[in-house]
């Protein structure tokens, strides 16, 4: 079964698959939940101290089950949700492993910004801090956001028959929803640890 969700996973993110071709596997999907938020932290945790990153990978997943499940139960599509949740997490676990030599060779520089009291204050007031990283790291990051915008959307467009202007809605609905969890989660946790 793991070969085979590795083997879909991969025609997934070629878009030559879906949801539905996805192992029908509640525990898979739970593992797959888990190791996203692994994978998630690991990747974060270049950027943010380490409870911070455990905080709002966790929050990202629950974000990501908890969508899933209410807009299929809303297309009265329950029975997909297993399909399609351990879909988004294998694709979310490749889309971390394919970021993380992007984010690693950004991470002295978006660090330098996030130490520097003047820059980060004057992108809280609206001004954008430069950040200086070589044209391919900045066109990396582009094509994987694009990218994984363009996967999930697929993914929930076969999931929840929808179309793909839809699909590319409902996931730039789910990022927004994450990044204000996320954010929320961010918050407290630093709150807590001083």
């Amino acid at each position: 079964m793991v070969a085979n969700a590795a083997w879909r996973t991969l025609q997934i993110l070629v878009f030559q698959a879906g949801p539905q071709d996805f192992p029908y596997s509640p525990q898979l999907s739970r593992v797959l939940a888990a190791l996203c938020a692994i994978a998630s932290a690991l990747l974060l945790r270049i950027l943010v101290p380490t409870p911070v990153a455990i905080a709002v990978a966790i929050v990202s997943v629950a974000v990501v089950a908890s969508l899933s499940q209410a807009l299929l139960n809303l297309r009265k599509l329950p029975n997909r949700f297993d399909q399609t949740f351990g879909a988004l997490m294998a694709t979310g676990i490749a889309f971390c492993i394919i970021t993380l030599p992007v984010a690693w060779q950004s991470a002295p520089e978006f660090l330098r910004v996030m130490n520097d009291p003047t820059l980060l204050e004057r992108s809280r007031t609206g001004g954008m801090p430069e950040i200086q990283v070589p044209m391919s790291v900045a066109l990396g990051w582009d094509i994987v956001f694009f990218w994984s915008i363009a996967v999930f959307a697929n993914i929930f467009r076969q999931a929840a028959d929808f179309s793909a202007a839809a699909g590319v809605l409902v996931v730039i609905t789910l990022v927004f929803v994450q990044m204000v969890v996320s954010s929320f989660a961010a918050a407290l946790v630093r709150s807590a640890i001083g």
